[in-house]
């Protein structure tokens, strides 16, 4: 079925975002989350297969899928892969098969150089809804005016709005495309934000409530594992690709109450 509506389509470009993207759902539904994540991803490549048309693939991933270092630097492409949980192992199964497959079936063909992986940080942004996600809970707090709990107050992350990485992913498919792009055995590119964007979850807390107010609380039962610190180096999208993270933490948080209002 998906090979059909591919060839009924006729694509030239293809992204391939579709996933299931919640940590704390992946602990409650692990089948599903690899069925999705990994089969997913291995039937889209087997699809890409006999589709003549196509001259880009950008297959999204996450940040995720680093194995966890304890010296807290900022991952780069050349880093170990390595899950912890059932949602990250199931993205290094995506990539580990998405490898397989262009080393195997397009290192000869018209797909040469022109399949890539893409890792952004975490994003947030207006439409999010999913349950978790501490912008999106923050949001729902606001508006049913409810008191927020938060899981790891010191936990670090590479925040970003979603934009930037979606311009990053255009700049990518574009230039393979285009064939501006000489393969390496590094077909993996980070799509983070600058350093003064790694926060803690409680800075972005703090930093919403200059805006809205909203109490919370800190839950201190440890039900799930989740990385503690997680930087990106997005050094080779800046060289390679000319992309840069546009908006700070400030100014996405600002656009993504903006859009919350505008509701």
């Amino acid at each position: 079925n998906l090979k059909k509506k591919i060839r009924t389509s006729n694509p030239e470009i293809v992204f391939h975002l579709a996933a299931q993207p919640l940590v704390i759902d992946s602990y409650k539904k692990p089948l599903e989350t690899f069925n999705t994540n990994l089969m997913g991803t291995l039937h889209l490549l087997e699809c890409l297969k006999d589709v003549k048309s196509i001259k880009s693939v950008i297959i999204v991933t996450t940040d995720k899928v680093y194995k966890i270092n304890k010296k807290s630097k900022s991952y780069k492409e050349s880093d170990q892969l390595g899950g912890t949980e059932p949602y990250s192992t199931s993205k290094v199964g995506a990539e580990i098969v998405t490898a397989c497959y262009i080393k195997s079936f397009f290192q000869n063909s018209k797909l040469k150089n022109k399949i890539s992986i893409a890792r952004a940080g975490n994003v947030i942004g207006g439409g999010d809804f999913a349950k978790n996600r501490l912008v999106p809970d923050i949001i729902k707090c606001i508006n049913n005016k409810k008191k927020l709990k938060i899981r790891n107050p010191n936990h670090v992350r590479p925040w970003q709005h979603v934009l930037d990485p979606i311009v990053g992913y255009l700049i990518l498919a574009k230039k393979q495309y285009d064939e501006k792009i000489n393969g390496d055995n590094q077909f993996a590119w980070n799509f983070g934000p600058k350093k003064h964007n790694f926060k803690k979850v409680n800075e972005v807390v703090k930093y919403i409530q200059k805006f809205e107010s909203f109490k919370y609380s800190i839950d201190k039962k440890k039900k799930f594992q989740e990385t503690s610190i997680l930087k990106l180096n997005s050094t080779k999208a800046k060289l390679k690709l000319g992309w840069i993270c546009k908006w700070n933490l400030s100014t996405a948080l600002k656009r993504t109450l903006e859009w919350n209002r505008s509701l």
